[in-house]
């Protein structure tokens, strides 16, 4: 059913994804949970599940030397107060509209980060074909200045 949290039990250890689409099959060591209507929020178990407590939790449980898994038995040594149903679906909201603030901080370090590389490739082509010369060029002996030689050779380079 769509909104079903998905939790894998080995190889990967503690995974956790919510149902998206219907069509899927299921493979071995997943465990699709459901909470209940008014007592247990979906997206809220998946929160928890991915929580860093449970998280950790699970590793004090898992066994295995190769792959760490878990039983689905010991997953009820996990067990946790759960909020009423109003505040789970309030710390929902709250995290989803942190993680969209985190998200666009991504997008625009991304960003930041691409301009960045195409202005230090284009000083590169300006230094190699000669737009601007470099060859008695010296560090600057505080940062700012360097900004300001930077800010000054940027402005050549796009005139």
């Amino acid at each position: 059913m769509l909104g079903d949290v998905l939790f894998t039990t080995e190889a990967p250890l503690g995974e956790v994804a919510q149902v998206d689409d219907e069509t899927i099959a299921l493979a071995q060591r997943i465990i699709k949970f459901r909470g209940l209507p008014d007592i247990l929020d979906n997206s809220y178990l998946k929160l928890f599940l991915q929580s860093t407590a449970f998280q950790q939790g699970l590793m004090t449980f898992a066994t295995g030397s190769t792959a760490l898994g878990i039983k689905s038995a010991r997953l009820g040594y996990l067990s946790q107060l759960v909020p009423p149903i109003d505040e789970q679906r309030q710390i929902v909201i709250a995290v989803n509209e942190q993680v969209k603030s985190y998200e666009q901080l991504i997008v625009s370090a991304k960003e930041a980060i691409d301009l960045l590389r195409e202005r230090r490739s284009a000083l590169i082509s300006a230094a190699v074909t000669g737009k601007i010369d470099v060859r008695n060029w010296q560090p600057p002996a505080d940062e700012s200045a360097f900004d300001e030689e930077m800010r000054q050779a940027e402005m050549k380079v796009t005139a």
